[in-house]
């Protein structure tokens, strides 16, 4: 009786290890089901992803090559002016392309203040320095970091009251050298003693960094930049005279006519011009989960001399749902003074 007992628990258990066996490698082969099937659909993202970036990429060639031509079939007009009204300015809706949409925009660089313009041959411009304070004012930031700047774009020297040579920027974490040259690009600011983040992005729709001097297109440029090419303008003066030029079928065809047209004299020897050879396309593209948004400086000397790429700068990153844009960067264009 013992013996058959002792045989029925041995079965039983042996049952019993049988079904947990079981179980574990249901558990094993489940999870590495669940292993493979995780690992194929990365890599099945991961390829979809490389072949909209590709395509993405061969877009966005295509549309800076369509910008060029219009660029270039307005030079080869030899129009006296450069203004809102031609083909370049025109801004076009989202484009379908090939399961995507791409979006182009062409806007004069000369359309906002250029901050290399503040030294001239390594001697600080003082009509450009009164622009400059001028735009600071209107902005609320204090014109004093006006001096770092100088430092920053000017040859190496002394610093200014409130300004900064190497020796201050290698006492910070990570130490760097003054750049002693012209600025590369608006980002270059967030370098420079004074210029915070906030600063960069409330100046960003208002000034540039161009290779060399350039005086302001009036036909272009909006309320702000015009206030502060004058000694006192307030900015409501100034949007009414953006208004009037951009009511009317023939903006300003010579500088004289902004003097004219203010009431006032701007600042003393500052230059502004009604032709313009710099300017930025602006080309977003969206490709499934891919988002690209690049910009390019491009020089248009005018005549026959075709338009010339001078750099490109772009942001890549996943697409987001509605409303949240990530970098602060909107897919719907940047407007005129964008860039």
């Amino acid at each position: 009786m013992t013996s058959n007992r002792r045989q029925r628990w041995i079965r039983h258990g042996q049952r019993g290890l049988a079904l947990i066996t079981a179980l574990l490698v249901v558990a094993i082969v489940a999870t590495i089901a669940a292993y493979l099937s995780l690992s194929t659909e990365v890599w099945i993202r991961q390829v979809q992803n490389l072949a909209d970036r590709s395509q993405a990429e061969e877009v966005r060639d295509g549309a800076l090559a369509l910008a060029l031509k219009v660029l270039d079939d307005n030079a080869k007009q030899n129009n006296p002016t450069d203004n809102l009204t031609q083909e370049w300015a025109r801004a076009l809706p989202p484009m379908p392309v090939a399961n995507g949409t791409v979006v182009v925009r062409i806007f004069d660089a000369q359309s906002r203040f250029n901050l290399n313009n503040l030294m001239s041959g390594n001697v600080p411009s003082q009509p450009d320095i009164a622009v400059f304070q001028n735009l600071l004012r209107a902005l609320g930031i204090d014109p004093s970091i006006m001096d770092a700047l100088l430092d920053w774009i000017g040859p190496p020297g002394p610093p200014r009251p409130d300004g900064a040579q190497s020796d201050y920027y290698l006492t910070l974490t990570p130490p760097y050298r003054a750049a002693n040259q012209p600025l590369q690009s608006v980002e270059e600011l967030r370098l420079v003693r004074g210029f915070n983040a906030k600063i960069v992005e409330a100046l960003r729709p208002y000034v540039v960094a161009l290779p060399v001097s350039t005086p302001v297109n009036i036909n272009t440029a909006d309320a702000m930049v015009l206030s502060a090419l004058f000694t006192s303008m307030s900015p409501q003066t100034a949007q009414t005279l953006v208004a009037q030029r951009d009511n009317t079928p023939d903006p300003f065809t010579d500088p004289g006519q902004l003097q004219s047209r203010a009431g006032q004299a701007p600042q003393n020897g500052q230059s502004f011009d009604v032709k313009t050879s710099y300017y930025i396309v602006d080309i977003q593209t969206s490709f499934g989960r891919i988002y690209n948004d690049s910009r390019t400086l491009v020089y248009s000397p005018g005549g026959a001399q075709s338009a010339q790429v001078l750099w490109q700068s772009g942001v890549l990153q996943a697409n987001l749902p509605k409303g949240d844009t990530g970098t602060g960067q909107s897919s719907s264009g940047v407007g005129q003074n964008g860039g």
